[in-house]
């Protein structure tokens, strides 16, 4: 017989996420915003899971960083 072929599979591990927001209104117009996402930054993993080889073998970690932003927002009835 010839050479064995195989396609693993590719998977993203999981991980966990922890995002916050604050909104403040400042007057009867003006609502202030501040937002934080990822902040824990896990480490973000992709595996390859087969039946060849016990467990997983990663193919690719990463990090997407952590994301800040502010917002301020006017609000007028007509």
């Amino acid at each position: 017989q010839g050479p064995t072929r195989y396609i693993p599979q590719l998977f993203q591990a999981e991980f966990g996420s922890l995002n916050v927001t604050f909104a403040q209104r400042l007057t009867e117009y003006l609502s202030l915003r501040i937002r934080a996402r990822n902040l824990t930054n896990p480490t973000i993993e992709e595996v390859f899971r087969s039946s060849i080889f016990d467990g997983e073998q990663i193919n690719r970690s990463s990090t997407r960083g952590i994301d800040y932003s502010i917002g301020l927002s006017a609000s007028f009835n007509f």
